[in-house]
């Protein structure tokens, strides 16, 4: 008998000490309700905002290929030029008159300053390069680079 008394001795503090957790527990509780609306607002601020970045990442996939386009279609007006010598302290304007003097050696008279829009070299200069850098010119008229490409390719 005194082995059952022991036993309920330390399954009554044990229930005391249980009760006396449930008890502290029971305040928060009432929190529960608060906490669980609290989650659904963050989840429905949180559903918005992938919404909204996925619609950020279709528009800038689309702006994307719009850049693209538009890039290739500005490279139409240009043509790159190989071979031509290069001197020190070259100006755009002295770029411009050794393509202009090229052109019409080919006897392409279309080619003036005015059908120029711009013209540089391509990289940065070195004195030890085994070959010019490449010109780029931009024509101000498709039709003027076109004479011109065909003249040369």
């Amino acid at each position: 008998m005194d082995e059952l008394t022991k036993s309920l001795s330390i399954l009554t503090s044990t229930i005391q000490g249980l009760s006396a957790k449930v008890d502290s527990l029971l305040p928060l509780t009432s929190e529960v309700p608060a906490i669980s609306k609290n989650i659904d607002s963050i989840n429905e601020v949180l559903k918005k905002k992938d919404e909204r970045i996925t619609a950020l990442e279709e528009e800038n996939r689309s702006l994307k290929g719009k850049v693209l386009d538009l890039e290739a279609r500005s490279r139409r007006m240009n043509i790159k030029f190989f071979n031509f010598k290069e001197e020190n302290r070259e100006t755009n304007h002295s770029i411009e008159e050794k393509i202009i003097i090229a052109c019409k050696s080919a006897k392409i008279t279309c080619v003036t300053s005015q059908s120029i829009e711009v013209a540089h070299r391509l990289g940065k200069f070195s004195a030890n390069m085994k070959f010019p850098r490449p010109i780029i010119v931009r024509f101000s008229s498709y039709k003027t680079r076109q004479e011109v490409w065909d003249k040369f390719k």
